[in-house]
Formats: structure tokens, C-alpha cells, sequence
């Protein structure tokens, strides 16, 4: 067995610790502060970035469990997202 399929097979686990870091990272400037300090612009960037991540890991997962349809339909939601097309 080469290095690189057991990387890719266990990529939902990593991916996943990215939520938890992002977390970690932003608890001070982010999660601490009241909610009527941040702005709009602070919410939807925040929500944005939560909903990719969570989009990037259920890929991993959606891959893992062999659901290629889902998969595909995920990631053109992504691109669009990305693009400014929704």
C-alpha cells in the first residue's frame, strides 16, 4: 500500500479538525464578542466561511462512503458559491 491512498482515505478526518481550529482561532475575536459589536458584513463572512468549510468536509465524507452523486452536486454548489453565481 502507497502513502498517498491512505492519505486520501483519512482526509475527512482531517478535514474535519479545520471547523475546530477555526474555532480556536477566531474565539477572541470572533465568538467572544457581544453580537451586537460585530457587523453584517463580520455575520455573513463568518456564516460563509462556516457553510464552505462544512462543505469541504462533507466532500471528503460524501467521497469516502462511495456517494459520487452528492458529491458532484456539493462541489458544483461550491464552485458556484465561489464564483457569485448564487
Amino acid at each position: 500500500m502507497s502513502l498517498t491512498p491512505a492519505i486520501f482515505r483519512k482526509s475527512v478526518f482531517f478535514f474535519a479538525l479545520i471547523p475546530l481550529f477555526a474555532v480556536w482561532g477566531f474565539w477572541v475575536t470572533y465568538f467572544t464578542r457581544p453580537p451586537e459589536t460585530l457587523s453584517i458584513y463580520d455575520k455573513l463572512h463568518g456564516y460563509a466561511m462556516f457553510a464552505w468549510v462544512l462543505m469541504l468536509v462533507m466532500q471528503s465524507f460524501l467521497i469516502r462512503t462511495r456517494r459520487r452523486g452528492i458529491h458532484r452536486q456539493t462541489g458544483k454548489l461550491a464552485f458556484m458559491s465561489v464564483h457569485g453565481e448564487i
